[in-house]
């Protein structure tokens, strides 16, 4: 799996935000929330420590179970990548699925 050590030295957190730096890949991770929605900001510099990896990883709250349904849209011209993935984990079942929707910018 994918981890960094933080230090609570290095981080922030109000209502509805939370900021950290991640030590291991000196990325400085932001986010922000809303009853239906939530953004995340991810900034690093070309001295960070590894490659820049993406993962969509679904399992760790779908009860263990792997995604129903996704969609993964990149547009190289534009430098963004879109889609969602459908989880039909044990809170999102009995409503048909719950459809995360996603974009991100690499600028």
């Amino acid at each position: 799996g994918y981890g960094s050590k933080f230090s609570h030295d290095h981080e922030q957190a109000t209502y509805g935000y939370y900021q950290v730096t991640l030590a291991d890949y000196n990325i400085n991770v932001e986010l922000t929330a809303t009853k239906h929605s939530g953004v995340h900001q991810y900034t690093w510099t070309s001295s960070s420590n590894g490659q820049n990896v993406i993962v969509f990883n679904t399992s760790a709250t779908n009860g263990g179970k792997s995604c129903d349904d996704m969609e993964v849209n990149l547009d190289a011209d534009a430098q963004t990548i879109s889609g969602y993935i459908l989880s039909k984990g044990s809170f999102g079942a009995r409503m048909g699925g719950i459809k995360l929707y996603y974009y991100a910018k690499v600028a």
